[in-house]
């Protein structure tokens, strides 16, 4: 699951990407929720539209079967990062 941080803007919209793949684009109270095989995957957030030059926020992660992997897309100062919950 990917959130947003609750101060990350009324006019921004943040996508989301597993594997190089968009798999949601969120606006205001929305969030992303879905299932990954196991193995190694690599989840990435971009703000749209992208102002300042922003970098995206990264996570790698291992998924084993039956977890459950939270992460919410935070400011760090002009980029994005993405904090595991």
């Amino acid at each position: 699951m990917v959130n947003r941080v609750a101060n990350f803007g009324t006019d921004l919209s943040l996508s989301v990407s597993v594997d190089g793949s968009e798999v949601a684009n969120l606006v205001e109270g929305q969030n992303y929720d879905g299932y990954l095989s196991p193995g190694k995957h690599v989840i990435s957030a971009v703000v749209s539209p992208n102002r300042e030059d922003s970098h995206p926020g990264n996570a790698t992660i291992t998924v084993k079967q039956g977890e459950t992997y939270s992460f919410t897309a935070v400011w760090q100062g002009e980029d994005l990062a993405l904090v595991k919950n």
